[in-house]
Order: structure tokens, then C-alpha cells, then sequence
């Protein structure tokens, strides 16, 4: 199996991408409780986290209470897949989304060169095949992002 490029990786992006619009309104207008998750205590505390400005996270409750998941589903369903699929096949986007994932690259590549063959043991599979790659990649994001060790968590 040869190496990814960054080059390869932007082709399968595009590719991918393009055809995940209509999954994308599809699971989303599948969703029930959309307005009520967003409203609830935990979504709040997760957002404030994030935004410390009250005139901005007043405005948002406001907003976010005056709507239904019937509108959030329509909207999505108007606009979603297009909006979507026009983001994302652009070649700006492309060329952003292939420079966040070159770096990584590498480490995939030498991660799948050490993975054991695989067993038929869908649980030792996941834990010789998968988690190497999610210690890995975790390890190189926190290495490339200049983030705190104790992000690492075990590996």
C-alpha cells in the first residue's frame, strides 16, 4: 500500500465531501429534541465556557428559543446540502482542509506500517488497529498545537 499525500488526501476530501450533503440533511432532520438539547443546562455550561460575554449568550438563548425543529429542519433542508457542498468543493477549502491534515500524514503512514495483522477479534482489532491511531494522532495534535502534556491523557 503506498503512502497518502497530501495530494491523495485532497482528491478523497473533495470526493467525499461532495456526496455526504444529502447524509448530512438526512441525519440532522432525522434528529428530535434539537432546540431542547441546546437549551439545557449542560449546553449552556459548554457554550458559557466558551463565551464569557452575557450580552452574547443572552441573545443566543433568545434567539435559539424563538425557533422549532421544524424550522431548524426545513432550513436545513432548503439549504443545507447545497451550502455544504459549496463550502467544502471549493479549492480554497480543499487546499485548507489538505494543509490541517499534511502534518498528520506522516504519522498515519508510520502508524500503519506497525499495525499487527488483524485477528477476527473485532475488540483486540479495535484495540491493535484503532488505537493506535487515535493515541497517535492525539500525541502528533498536541505535539503540532504546542498544547499541555496533561491534554495527552494515557497512551
Amino acid at each position: 500500500m503506498s503512502p497518502v499525500t497530501r495530494a491523495d488526501w485532497e482528491t478523497e476530501y473533495a470526493a467525499g465531501t461532495k456526496d455526504k450533503g444529502d447524509k448530512l440533511v438526512r441525519k440532522f432532520t432525522k434528529k428530535d429534541g434539537i432546540v431542547a438539547a441546546g437549551t439545557t443546562k449542560e449546553a449552556q455550561d459548554s457554550y458559557v465556557a466558551k463565551m464569557k460575554d452575557e450580552n452574547v449568550l443572552a441573545a443566543r438563548q433568545a434567539k435559539l428559543a424563538l425557533r422549532t425543529d421544524a424550522e431548524l429542519k426545513a432550513a436545513m433542508k432548503e439549504t443545507g446540502k447545497e451550502a455544504y457542498e459549496n463550502k467544502t468543493q471549493s479549492k480554497a477549502t480543499i487546499s485548507k482542509a489538505g494543509a490541517g491534515v499534511e502534518d498528520y500524514l506522516p504519522e498515519v503512514e508510520r502508524i500503519k506500517a506497525g499495525l499487527p495483522a488483524k485477528t477476527g477479534d473485532p475488540k483486540k482489532d479495535v484495540e491493535n488497529r484503532v488505537t493506535p491511531f487515535a493515541v497517535g494522532l492525539r500525541k502528533k495534535k498536541i505535539e503540532k498545537l504546542k498544547l499541555p502534556k496533561a491534554l495527552a491523557g494515557a497512551t
